[in-house]
C-alpha cells in the first residue's frame, strides 16, 4: 500500500492512499484525485500498485508528469518515497506505508476496428455512443449505444437497448457502423477497472403489501428524482433485489459480494415453482431496464452475471 502526499511549500496538505485499484488524477471533477490547477490536464495521470510497486502513467497531459527531473513516457515505476510532479508547480510524494494486497485481474482495453483507437477500460462501466460522457464517441449512434459491465470476478457483459450477453477477449461487437473488439491489456497499460460507487446514488423503496399490491419505488438520493414502478412482477423483482442488498450489508460483506442473488431464487420469488425456464427472467429484466431508462434512471444499476443478478444501490428500504 502507498500514500500520495499533495505537498504545497514544502509541506503535506492533503494524503490520498492508492493500492492495485487505478487513482486518476487531473482537473476534472470526475477523477479520484482531483488538482484544481490551470496547469493540470483534465485527466492528468493514472497511479496504482503492481507487484509491491508504485506505477504511473501520464494521460497524455499537456504539461507531463515528472519523477524527480525525468518526464515519464508512457509508464513508469516510482521508488519510495520518490517525487513525482504533476504539471510545473505540484508535488506528491509517493509513501510505502506496507504490503499491497496483490490479487488483481486483467485489465482491458476496448479497440475500435473501424478507427484503429484504443482505449483502456478505466473503470468498470465502459460506454460508448455518441453522449458527451462515451468513452468511445461515435457519431451518429444512440447517446449510450451500448455499455460494458466488467465485474469483480473478472466477467464483461454488453449491454445494449436490445440484449445483453457476456463476451470474452478477442470477441468484437459492433456499434454505430464501427467494429470494436475487446482485448486484455498489459497490466502496466491497462489496470483493472475501478468501481465506481458513485456512479448509481439509487435506492430503492419496496413492499410486497401495498394498497394495490406490490409496488416499489426508486429514487436518486442525490437528485431526489423517484419514479414509482407499478407493474407487480417488475415490483417483485426489485423488492426481491433490495431484500438481498439489506441482508448482505447486515452481514457485512465486502461491497462486490452485496447484493447478488441466484437467478434461481429470484424466478421462485416471483413466479413461485412454475418460474420456467431462464428467458422469462430476462424478458422481465429487459422490461424493466427499459421502463428505468425512460423514467431518466440508468438501467445499467440491475447487473447480471452467470446464474446471478443484483440491484447495485445506495440504499434499501422493504416494507
Amino acid at each position: 500500500m502507498y500514500e500520495l502526499h499533495l505537498q504545497r511549500k514544502g509541506g503535506t496538505v492533503y494524503v490520498h492512499r492508492v493500492g492495485v485499484m487505478p487513482v486518476q488524477i487531473g482537473r476534472a471533477p470526475n477523477n479520484d484525485l482531483v488538482l484544481s490547477d490551470p496547469m493540470v490536464s483534465q485527466q492528468h495521470a493514472v497511479v496504482w500498485v503492481q507487484d509491491d510497486k508504485l506505477h504511473v502513467r501520464d494521460l497524455a497531459s499537456r504539461n507531463g508528469v515528472f519523477i524527480g527531473d525525468d518526464r515519464v513516457v508512457g509508464t513508469s515505476s516510482v521508488v519510495d518515497n520518490a517525487s513525482l510532479k504533476i504539471g510545473p508547480d505540484i508535488s506528491i510524494r509517493a509513501v510505502r506505508t506496507g504490503p499491497t494486497c496483490t490479487q488483481q485481474t486483467v485489465g482491458f482495453v476496448v479497440e475500435d476496428e473501424t478507427t484503429g483507437i484504443a482505449v483502456t477500460v478505466a473503470f468498470d462501466r465502459f460506454y460508448v455512443g455518441s453522449a458527451d460522457e462515451s468513452d468511445i464517441l461515435i457519431e451518429g449512434a444512440a447517446e449510450r449505444a451500448a455499455t460494458l459491465l466488467v465485474h469483480e470476478n473478472g466477467e464483461v457483459w454488453l449491454g445494449t437497448d436490445e440484449d445483453e450477453r457476456q463476451i470474452s477477449v478477442g470477441e468484437s461487437f459492433k456499434v454505430g457502423g464501427h467494429t470494436l473488439t475487446l482485448r486484455a491489456g498489459d497490466a502496466l497499460q491497462a489496470p483493472t477497472a475501478q468501481p465506481r460507487n458513485d456512479r448509481y446514488p439509487y435506492a430503492i423503496v419496496a413492499t410486497l403489501s401495498g394498497a394495490t399490491g406490490p409496488e416499489a419505488t426508486v429514487r436518486n438520493v442525490a437528485s431526489g428524482h423517484e419514479y414509482k414502478v407499478d407493474a407487480e412482477n417488475r415490483a417483485i423483482l426489485l423488492y426481491l433485489l433490495a431484500r438481498q442488498v439489506k441482508r448482505d450489508r447486515t452481514e457485512g460483506l465486502p461491497p462486490g459480494d452485496i447484493g447478488w442473488a441466484t437467478d434461481d431464487d429470484v424466478r421462485l420469488g416471483v413466479w413461485g415453482r412454475g418460474a420456467g425456464e431462464d428467458n422469462k427472467l430476462h424478458v422481465l429484466v429487459y422490461r424493466l431496464r427499459n421502463e428505468l431508462k425512460k423514467a431518466g434512471f440508468d438501467p445499467w444499476f440491475i447487473e447480471k452475471r452467470r446464474k446471478y443478478i443484483r440491484a447495485r444501490i445506495a440504499g434499501a428500504e422493504i416494507g
